[in-house]
């Protein structure tokens, strides 16, 4: 439901509102990126879509890219794929990590690194990033965004019904302190 929400619905909307803005989608695998492309451009090919944001409209429908008339883009790629040359003015980091590779602290530095490396560098300067996860491990990489970011994060922790030593905190927005992000 979060990568629905989050990494579909969301960047067709603000694609709707905002037809120059350039987004980076990343997820854990090929598949599902490409699936939740996939799901992007049914809707804002939608006659519902074009009939809300009627100046929006795809000039380019590529799997893994598509791109508005006014310039807008959404790349969307895996953890560890090619994101050269692009610039996003917000970056989705949808579940990055698979449940079953968070025992492995070589996997977990693998993403800090490519995170660090590459996909970091390509935000602009007072650009935002959201983080769509469930909590792993105290480690895992929403503590690793945490602590970078300190005092520039904006939790929005899903309902527990018991305590937990690590709270689940699906969605965390990374943005300027002093800007609201939607």
């Amino acid at each position: 439901m979060k990568s629905l929400i989050v990494s579909m619905l969301f960047t067709a909307w603000l694609l709707g509102v905002e037809p120059a803005k350039r987004i980076l989608c990343i997820s854990y695998g090929e598949d599902l990126t490409r699936q939740l492309s996939r799901q992007t451009r049914r809707v804002m090919t939608s006659r519902l879509y074009r009939r809300i944001f009627p100046g929006t409209v795809l000039a380019n429908q590529a799997e893994d890219l598509l791109t508005t008339t006014k310039g807008g883009q959404r790349l969307a790629t895996a953890v560890g794929g090619p994101v050269a040359g692009f610039r996003a003015e917000l970056t989705i980091i949808d579940d990055p990590m698979q449940p079953d590779e968070v025992a492995s602290e070589l996997k977990k530095q693998g993403l800090r690194d490519w995170y660090s490396g590459v996909v970091e560098q390509r935000l602009v300067p007072d650009g935002a990033m959201i983080v769509v996860m469930h909590r792993l491990a105290p480690d895992d990489f929403t503590a690793s965004c945490w602590k970078r970011a300190a005092g520039s994060t904006s939790p929005c922790p899903l309902l527990q019904f018991k305590r937990s030593p690590t709270p689940i905190a699906p969605i965390v927005i990374f943005g300027s302190a002093s800007r609201v992000i939607y």
